[in-house]
């Protein structure tokens, strides 16, 4: 809240914590900056952000030459640039899961590995 007037100079019992409207105008405007800076609320990537998001993401891929019929597990497993693989946050949903066909040292996981 704040109170507004036309003179602080003007007798009253809230005149001296009011602004004039020069003052208020520049309350406004700084507010409005601050809005803009704040943004919408969603958090969502910037346009050059998205084009590097291959780049610096990672990727799971194999530690070691893992045959098909294998149980995955953590110490099979690495992460490494680029992104353009099974994303390295979804390592999860893959952990004990059994690959159906093999992966060599430094490959990619991709879903046909496991399907």
């Amino acid at each position: 809240e704040k109170h507004f007037t036309l003179d602080c100079s003007l007798e009253g019992p809230d005149q001296n914590a009011s602004l004039e409207p020069v003052e208020f105008k520049r309350l406004v405007d700084a507010v409005r900056h601050i809005e803009l800076a704040m943004g919408n609320g969603i958090k969502e990537p910037a346009k050059p952000e998205i084009a590097n998001r291959a780049i610096v993401r990672k990727s799971l891929v194999a530690k070691q030459d893992i045959e098909a019929g294998t149980i995955l597990d953590m110490e099979m497993v690495c992460t490494k640039r680029p992104g353009n693989g099974i994303p390295a946050i979804e390592i999860y949903d893959y952990l004990g899961k059994e690959l159906k066909q093999s992966v060599k040292t430094n490959s990619l996981f991709e879903e046909k590995h496991f399907a």
